[in-house]
């Protein structure tokens, strides 16, 4: 299981560059604010979701003979396959120290991952916590406008926004209040808020991949051309705007998850502001090949489960035997039971054997897979 979810998440990281790479090169300098906006979004989930396409169900549905009749039969029913021993090989395949090196490295592998996640989970959730006691500490006084609530500080503070509220100083209120609450109102009525945090799961979830850092990155500077294109089309003086764009580019430390009026670089945001908004639309659809060759990638060796005891002729459990996929370098030994499992292609071909014991080789497209798992009991005789 730790196996399958090391190749899952990286298999994420590879889906993520390809679709995201070609859009921060080419795209991310578009004036189709939302529609880039609802791209990075999609990018983000397909990363998670291609990995896990199954071309067995795609077959199925097109009437392959196999699926279409495994998918009728009931999911409390339990099928065991037991290898012919007239599989039997002259060959015999003994656990190698490289193998064991290769499995305590994915461990190693797998707890680093672990520590990074719980890392970058806990370092969010105090910025979090952080936020949202700051808000309303030291507040003047509360008000609601357009379905926001709009906190006012005494201290000097650079405004901000996270969810419905609304966080302003009170010399910014007296002097440019209009012009930041307009521009704090569109991160509000957009749902900045929610992509935030959707991209903070998804750098917890991907840490270690920096394309997961840049696509936030992004994501941040379209919001704030998002909203600074809403308060141009409220009637807003464009000059007045970018001069107190600038005046606001020196700001105090500001909070990791919330939406900020000066955040960004200045000149990138004045160029998009004086820059005609782009109806090339089609240029998104290089996703669409993209997509369709990951789902091919993926598609081609989707890992089974593969389970089941391994015993003597006469039915009693043989532990430590070797369960391995050679060309693959997986495998793995039997518990004091006799039982195995591993991840595995319907292309590969499994071997079992233990010194004193003869070896099977058993080809696995020979078995049905059921709901993703083939049960195989494999018996050994003696040599």
């Amino acid at each position: 299981m730790k196996y399958f979810l090391i190749v899952y998440i990286f298999q994420c990281a590879v889906s993520l560059a390809v679709l995201y790479l070609p859009f921060h090169v080419w795209l991310r300098k578009e004036t189709c604010f939302r529609t880039s906006r609802m791209t990075l979004l999609g990018i983000t989930v397909l990363s998670f979701l291609l990995p896990l396409i199954d071309m067995r169900w795609i077959t199925a549905w097109f009437g392959h003979e196999e699926w279409s009749v495994l998918s009728e039969m009931p999911e409390t029913s339990i099928f065991y396959f037991y290898a012919n021993p007239g599989h039997n090989h002259s060959f015999c395949i003994e656990p190698e120290d490289g193998n064991y090196k290769y499995f305590y490295l994915l461990r190693i592998v797998g707890i680093i991952y672990l520590l990074g996640a719980m890392f970058c989970f806990l370092n969010k959730l105090i910025n979090l916590i952080r936020l949202l006691r700051f808000i309303p500490k030291g507040c003047l006084w509360i008000h609601r406008e357009d379905g926001c609530l709009i906190y006012c500080h005494a201290h000097p503070i650079p405004p901000f926004s996270w969810m419905n509220r609304i966080v302003i100083s009170e010399e910014d209120y007296q002097s440019n209040g209009q012009e930041i609450l307009k521009h704090e109102q569109a991160h509000v009525a957009c749902k900045h808020s929610w992509d935030v945090l959707w991209l903070s799961l998804v750098e917890i979830l991907q840490w270690f991949n920096p394309l997961v850092w840049m696509l936030s990155k992004d994501m941040n500077a379209i919001h704030e051309f998002e909203a600074d294109q809403m308060v141009l089309c409220k009637g807003i003086d464009k000059v007045r705007y970018q001069l107190l764009m600038i005046r606001k580019a020196i700001s105090c430390p500001h909070y990791i998850f919330s939406n900020h009026f000066n955040q960004g670089q200045v000149k990138q945001r004045i160029h998009m502001m004086n820059t005609s908004t782009s109806p090339m639309r089609w240029k998104y659809l290089y996703l669409l090949p993209l997509i369709v060759a990951c789902i091919t990638a993926y598609a081609q060796k989707h890992p089974a489960v593969i389970r089941g005891h391994v015993t003597d002729e006469n039915g009693n459990a043989i532990p430590m035997a070797s369960v391995l996929i050679p060309h693959a370098r997986t495998g793995t030994l039997t518990d004091p039971k006799g039982m195995y499992l591993l991840y595995a292609g319907k292309e590969d071909t499994l071997h079992v054997g233990l010194q004193g014991y003869g070896t099977q080789s058993i080809p696995l497209e020979d078995y049905p897979i059921y709901h993703g798992t083939i049960i195989l009991n494999v018996q050994l005789s003696k040599k």
